[in-house]
């Protein structure tokens, strides 16, 4: 390897590991039918939302090395889709042959905004009462996963699923990437509370992927109707 290559990787790990974590998410999905397919495709476009919400976590959780040297880059989205592509396949995985999307003329777009308005507003309550913005993006995650399931309680099984399968496959990834590039660790405030190490990860990454596995799932499937065969009140239409 030449030495400007070197320095390039180890200078940004942040856009290697997104770029590595969208590789496996490839291959996880091409398995899968093209409806499903494009579902997965779709819950990681809905959260590039996200993306520009990495600034409240920059400095006080972590200030990785971003392409251009800006507090907000490419990798920001990518990692925005990646995370919520794959909680979603990974939550669905088992229920592949009973997934289904309801028939309906309300665009699902219209249910995305109107349950991503109060999530975020919600959570910027909270970062302006002063609360720790890593903190607050696990509340507003438990918070709004929770009030969604309510309203659809047949996603219950996608919500556990979410949460039994996500967190450690997820975990596992961050790991293996510490062995890659173990620098790559450095990248978290390891002074701060959700940057102290547990096992070799960061806090922060341990109880966000345990709020956001079993979130994320119910999200997708309010926003676009998706249910389980036999789930009742639906009117159900195959892939």
């Amino acid at each position: 390897m030449t030495e400007s290559a070197t320095f390039l990787w180890k200078t940004y790990p942040y856009l290697w590991t997104t770029l590595l974590y969208l590789g496996v998410l490839l291959l996880g999905v091409w398995p899968l039918p093209r409806g499903q397919r494009r579902l997965v495709a779709l819950s990681g476009l809905m959260n590039l939302l996200a993306a520009p919400f990495c600034l409240f976590l920059q400095g006080s959780y972590w200030f990785p090395k971003r392409v251009g040297g800006f507090p907000l880059g490419p990798e920001d989205f990518l990692i925005s889709f990646f995370v919520a592509a794959l909680a979603w396949l990974l939550a669905a995985w088992p229920f592949r042959h009973r997934l289904h999307r309801a028939q309906g003329r309300e665009s699902p777009w219209r249910r995305y905004a109107l349950v991503s308005s109060p999530t975020v507003g919600f959570y910027l309550l909270l970062v302006w009462v002063g609360l720790d913005p890593m903190t607050a993006l696990i509340i507003t995650l438990l918070v709004a996963g929770g009030a969604l399931l309510f309203l659809r309680p047949c996603l219950w099984s996608l919500s556990l699923s979410g949460f039994l399968i996500f967190p450690p496959l997820y975990l596992l990834l961050v790991k293996l990437c510490y062995w890659v590039w173990p620098e790559s660790v450095c990248q978290w405030n390891l002074q701060s509370f959700w940057g102290q190490l547990i096992g070799g990860l960061p806090l922060g990454e341990i109880v966000w992927a345990l709020a956001y596995g079993p979130s994320w799932p119910v999200y997708v499937g309010y926003v676009f109707q998706v249910s389980l065969l036999g789930c009742p009140h639906m009117v159900l239409q195959g892939d």
